[in-house]
């Protein structure tokens, strides 16, 4: 039995192809079709991330300028915050929970930028800025002592990360 064949006009030219062929050809058709269907979720996925990681940046910028601003705006507590950093211990007790509740809303802050930053989720500049600030916060006596009494309530990966950098300003005072 010879094959049967279907017969196409394309640009005045016949073309005579199998039912075998023709399944080939539906076959390569699909598989490109499959192919770019990857190529556009790979794309969307990946612009996804993007907006995923500028979001998680926004958000902790706003969150750490908000907690600045309170502490501008605020004399008093702004009086308590330059006198803890410099000694936690001799603040009176309300003055010294007052600053630890500021410290720990900033610490947490900073820990989100931490575990998000290590997980590749906020943009790298933005955290290297962020770190800066936290490094320069940290070289007070202060906010050195508040942490030895409250780094318990932290993740352990950012407990460490704290530690190392508390331990390199040592380094740089001696």
């Amino acid at each position: 039995m010879s094959p049967q064949y279907y017969r196409f006009n394309a640009h005045q030219r016949e073309i005579n192809l199998t039912l075998s062929q023709l399944g080939n050809l539906g076959n390569l058709l699909g598989g490109v079709a499959v192919v770019v269907t990857l190529l556009f979720l790979a794309l969307q996925i990946r612009k996804q991330a993007n907006e995923s990681r500028l979001n998680a940046t926004r958000e902790l910028a706003r969150s750490l300028i908000a907690q600045m601003i309170s502490l501008a705006e605020d004399a008093e507590m702004c009086s308590i915050y330059l006198r803890g950093i410099k000694d936690y211990d001799g603040l009176p007790d309300t003055d010294r929970i007052r600053l630890s509740m500021h410290l720990h809303s900033t610490f947490r802050i900073y820990e989100l930028a931490f575990l998000h930053a290590s997980r590749t989720n906020v943009d790298k500049s933005y955290f290297a800025s962020s770190e800066k600030t936290k490094f320069e916060l940290l070289g007070f006596p202060g906010v050195q002592r508040w942490w030895e009494r409250s780094n318990n309530l932290f993740e352990s990966e950012f407990i460490a990360h704290i530690e190392k950098v508390i331990a390199q300003q040592r380094q740089e005072t001696n």
